[in-house]
């Protein structure tokens, strides 16, 4: 990720929630006009349309969520490239913080990866440690992913187990 990337998540984002409020709106408009409908069929036209925006908007606003969580992530990554660390490290918790909001394996691996970095950056040793802990749970092979926890140990004086995770 670049700064301008963040730029276009925030971005297509700030796109996505007005969609939604739109969708949101154009239903409950739909169903008080059902409401004050004068015959039955006009009633059930106008619920039928309801119940099928309804449906359309939750399966783009299921798209969504997986949208805007490569979103989030994509925005904690620019901020870690523009080494704004205390800023990653809130858009990183907020995507884990955030419920039903669900990830791959692979974007949970960045997403601890990222702030055992973030909180190295910030002599959050402890905090690097278990953050890289977590990545290596989730995928021991990855290239990097012992790094930022073997720099942490060393910053504690734990050499010994700095070699240890090296090898």
């Amino acid at each position: 990720g670049d700064p301008g990337a963040a730029i276009e998540a925030l971005n297509q984002m700030a796109e996505l929630d007005d969609q939604r409020q739109s969708e949101v709106a154009h239903v409950e408009y739909l169903l008080q006009r059902a409401q004050a409908a004068e015959t039955e069929s006009d009633e059930e036209a106008l619920l039928d349309e309801a119940e099928s925006l309804q449906k359309k908007s939750g399966n783009r606003l299921k798209g969504g969520e997986a949208r805007l969580f490569d979103l989030k992530l994509l925005q904690a990554e620019a901020y870690q490239d523009m080494q704004e660390w205390e800023e990653a490290i809130k858009i990183y918790i907020s995507i884990l913080d955030v419920d039903g909001m669900v990830g791959s394996r692979v974007q949970y691996r960045k997403i601890f990866m990222g702030m055992s970095r973030c909180f190295f950056e910030t002599s959050a040793y402890g905090k690097s440690i278990a953050a890289a802990s977590t990545a290596i749970e989730m995928n021991p092979h990855f290239p990097g992913v012992y790094k930022y926890k073997a720099l942490s140990q060393r910053a504690l004086g734990e050499l010994d187990e700095a070699v240890k995770t090296t090898t």
